[in-house]
């Protein structure tokens, strides 16, 4: 005899939930990149330069600090407020996560090297 039960569907996961748990692994990121010589290794990984100035590297630590202070962007994290609400795991080098501090080390004139 076969089971012609319906799949029981995915737990869903409280948006508010999914929100403080992106920006809990946001925020992670950014602290850890305080740190002179996690800058450093992330400016080298992600941006292919081994030196920044001591004035951008402060000018760097700031704007981490000042968007830690600050709620999520849901329009720019949409997609993945919906995939991990289906209870997909959110990886800590999520693209837009990546994608956000990328665009703050942008602003002083790095280009990531793909």
């Amino acid at each position: 005899m076969t089971d012609h039960r319906t799949p029981k569907p995915e737990p869903k996961i409280p948006t508010d939930q999914v929100i403080s748990s992106i920006r809990q692994i946001r925020d992670t990121l950014l602290t850890s990149l305080l740190s002179e010589a996690t800058l450093l290794f992330f400016a080298e990984e992600h941006f292919g330069t081994i030196a920044l100035s001591p004035i951008k590297i402060e000018f760097l630590k700031r704007d981490f600090t000042e968007l830690r202070k600050h709620s999520l962007d849901l329009v720019f994290y949409a997609t993945l407020i919906k995939e991990s609400g289906s209870g997909v795991p959110i990886p800590s080098d999520h693209p837009l996560i990546i994608k956000e501090v990328h665009a703050i080390f942008k602003k002083y004139g790095l280009v990531p090297s793909n």
